[in-house]
């Protein structure tokens, strides 16, 4: 099983969801929680923001690149991510974009929250948290 974050394009000069920008950094700390692989990835493998007549374009691109299989765990950041990214394989999860955190106490509740999360579907479709989360 992997699980994949999912945000929406690359800050220019970065890579996505990079450690070195704030929401790389909460994306970072969720990730030090799990013991399963995890794929951090932007629906649009570019540094803009594409327009709308060609999210369809990258979102296609992100299940040619990604290939996600029906266990693996997909978390969407934000509803633009949501609204727009296509559903074939894996169990999708849809969180808050990072990004609208603010302060230390309320980052602690989202990743506790996101943890949470991957936990209930774990358990609804019968897998082991115990191989996944730490």
């Amino acid at each position: 099983m992997k699980i994949y974050f999912v945000g929406i394009n690359n800050k220019k000069g970065f890579c996505p969801l990079d450690s070195k920008t704030k929401t790389g950094k909460v994306i970072d700390l969720i990730i030090s929680k799990l013991k399963c692989e995890t794929i951090k990835t932007n629906l649009c493998d570019c540094n803009f923001l594409p327009d709308l007549k060609d999210i369809r374009k990258y979102a296609l691109e992100w299940h040619e690149k990604n290939s996600p299989k029906e266990n693996d765990i997909i978390i969407l950041l934000g509803k633009f991510v949501e609204k727009n990214f296509i559903k074939y394989n894996g169990l999708m999860i849809l969180e808050k974009h990072p990004s609208y955190i603010f302060g230390n106490k309320n980052i602690i509740t989202y990743v506790d929250q996101v943890l949470i999360d991957i936990s209930n579907i774990i358990n609804e479709c019968g897998f082991n948290n115990n191989n996944i989360i730490k």
